[in-house]
């Protein structure tokens, strides 16, 4: 996982599934970027869900406004 900010991070399927570590950094929410992967802690966490398949031609137009929006007032929040 790599730290961009001080309340964000990015990471991968593996990274998400971390427990100790999702709760050492105070993660409370993720964005789920796979249409194929499940959101790992249903019950713990907030999940932004995007469906995006994995592959070089997915169009991510209509998802980039809307999450980076959301990120953002999740990090004025104090949400990480």
């Amino acid at each position: 996982m790599s730290k961009i900010t001080p309340r964000l991070y990015v990471g991968n399927y593996e990274n998400a599934q971390n427990l100790d570590f999702l709760r050492s950094k105070k993660i409370d929410t993720i964005v789920n970027c796979s249409k194929e992967l499940n959101n790992a802690h249903p019950s713990l966490f907030n999940y932004i869900r995007l469906d995006l398949e994995d592959i070089p031609t997915q169009d991510l137009s209509h998802v980039l406004n809307p999450v980076s929006e959301k990120i953002i007032e999740l990090i004025k929040n104090k949400k990480r």
